[in-house]
């Protein structure tokens, strides 16, 4: 069953980062939490986590999985989450309840106040501007 997040969190919209299960004020990288419940990995990248740091205050971000930031057991507030990465808040995507989250399995993001893209010519690009620098970009 897909429906809007929104739907569903009508009156809380509220995101913050914790590390160790502690929440970390002003923290640009943590495990990501809505509604104070962490959100389940599945499906969760870049467009996410861009939309979860923009949420934040930031230009940008990228994902982390598996609990990076210490283990979560608690229910989740979210799973299999489908954004474009356009949003402004994750409330605006869509989730398919279907799927069940299992402990540990708790997405995050390591946020930057500046966003970094590749173009098609392979010139890293820092938030519209052509960096000239060579640079080795790896997939971890």
């Amino acid at each position: 069953t897909n429906f809007n997040v929104t739907d569903r969190y009508q009156s809380y919209h509220s995101i913050e980062l914790r590390n160790k299960n502690e929440i970390v004020p002003d923290a640009s990288e943590g495990n990501v939490y809505l509604d104070g419940k962490p959100v389940c990995h599945h499906g969760w990248d870049k467009k996410f986590a861009r939309v979860a740091c923009k949420m934040l205050g930031f230009g940008g971000g990228e994902p982390t999985s598996s609990s990076q930031y210490g283990r979560v057991d608690d229910d989740v507030a979210m799973d299999d989450i489908r954004c474009s990465g356009d949003e402004s808040s994750l409330y605006e995507c869509t989730i398919n309840s279907g799927y069940e989250c299992v402990p540990g399995a708790t997405a995050g993001v390591v946020c930057s106040h500046t966003e970094v893209s590749v173009d098609l010519s392979g010139m890293l690009r820092l938030a519209d501007k052509v960096e000239t620098e060579n640079y080795c970009l790896t997939d971890s």
